[in-house]
């Protein structure tokens, strides 16, 4: 389903742009994203949090690296 990471509270969404030798490029995530689209959570492991399932997100495949 396609998530919307705009208001997102207790955690935080990542998606990596690039990987240079030993140096990998993050770029976090503030909006809305298609279904199926790799991503990262980071939060407080002991944090509850609402991720909110929409009907239509963005397509970031040309830039996230975690879908190719």
């Amino acid at each position: 389903m396609p998530v919307d990471f705009t208001n997102a509270c207790g955690y935080t969404a990542w998606q990596i742009t690039g990987i240079e030798g030993e140096t990998i490029n993050f770029e976090q995530i503030t909006g809305k994203v298609a279904a199926g689209t790799g991503v990262l959570l980071r939060g407080n492991a002991s944090a509850i949090v609402n991720i909110t399932f929409i009907t239509f997100g963005d397509d970031i495949s040309s830039t996230n690296k975690l879908d190719q």
